[in-house]
């Protein structure tokens, strides 16, 4: 902790005023940015990524297996923790309801 002595007290002052303007900048940063976006959306931009556009996913390369075990009967629960080993269960069930892969499962 810092005490009453003059070097203390400068540094302090220091630290303030430097925190202050950080935090103003991330402010202004925050500002510009929004305007910059409502002058797109007025301008008739669409913003975000197009709807239904999937991203990439840690379990695409393993797409294929996933399939197989849940033809097979796996739980999903089971496919993260014993099959995959990594990603967690929700997850892993988020990815086969937006891949639609319960569906080609039973192809």
């Amino acid at each position: 902790m810092l005490d009453a002595s003059g070097d203390d007290l400068h540094a302090l002052t220091l630290i303030t005023r430097l925190s202050l303007f950080a935090e103003m900048e991330r402010l202004m940063i925050s500002r510009r940015t929004k305007d910059a976006l409502a002058t797109k959306k007025l301008q008739g931009m669409t913003l975000g990524k197009p709807y239904g556009t999937q991203q990439n996913s840690i379990y695409d390369r393993d797409q294929a297996r996933i399939v197989e075990l849940l033809r097979l009967g796996v739980s999903a629960r089971h496919i993260s923790s014993h099959h995959l080993r990594y990603g967690s269960t929700s997850s892993l069930n988020s990815y086969i309801r937006t891949r639609k892969l319960r569906k080609k499962s039973q192809i």
